[in-house]
């Protein structure tokens, strides 16, 4: 059986020789992993399948609202595969590198109140709020979908170092959290058979 210990340094669970105590730990972290990428598949699927065709702006922002939720979703996946596998693991810098900016684009949606007024860690100045010259210091500039990618967001900050466009496409990112979350079972020693049907789970094309 696949053992779990603590990596100190890194504060997470890394796959090594370890205790039956470190197991658990890491078997729980994993529940609550696969618990948050059902909730990413279940609102992806919600999100792609919101349309009226008699009311198209409306649809278009309902996607952009689910969006912010979808980005939580997938960003609490990446913290549950980052305790149970390593922050350095080949999975979680996979996906990491697939979504680079996710994390981030989760801490404006997550702090708005701050970024909108222009008072986020990214546009302080020797603690002085950004002065804004936009109505807004966080919005989202344009959004489409359609494609393979599904629903795009692109969100633009006023940051300190300038205008900073972050890109969110709902499929793209459900199915990367996807694959990271079978990784993570794996890890915990959590993946079986019932995985192999499971719609939350996705198994890695080198695997």
């Amino acid at each position: 059986m696949t053992k779990i210990v603590k990596v100190l340094r890194a504060g997470s669970l890394a796959v090594a020789p370890g205790g039956e105590e470190d197991m658990a730990r890491a078997a729980e972290v994993a529940r609550w992993t696969h618990m948050w990428a059902a909730a990413a598949v279940h609102t992806c699927r919600q999100l792609e399948s919101t349309w009226d065709d008699d009311a198209p702006v409306a649809s278009v922002g309902a996607r952009d609202c689910l969006s912010l939720v979808l980005v939580d979703a997938i960003r609490n996946v990446v913290r549950g595969a980052e305790k149970v596998c390593g922050r350095d693991s080949e999975a979680v810098r996979t996906f990491v590198a697939a979504q680079p900016t996710l994390k981030t684009l989760r801490d404006r949606f997550e702090h708005f109140d701050v970024y909108v007024v222009g008072n986020g860690n990214a546009q302080r100045d020797n603690g002085k709020p950004l002065d804004l010259d936009v109505p807004s210091g966080v919005h989202v500039a344009s959004s489409h979908g359609g494609g393979d990618q599904g629903h795009v967001v692109v969100v633009r900050a006023a940051e300190k170092s300038g205008p900073t466009d972050y890109t969110f496409a709902s499929r793209s990112a459900t199915d990367a959290a996807r694959v990271l979350t079978w990784e993570t079972l794996l890890a915990a020693g959590l993946l079986d058979e019932r995985h192999a049907r499971c719609d939350t789970c996705k198994k890695p094309s080198h695997a």
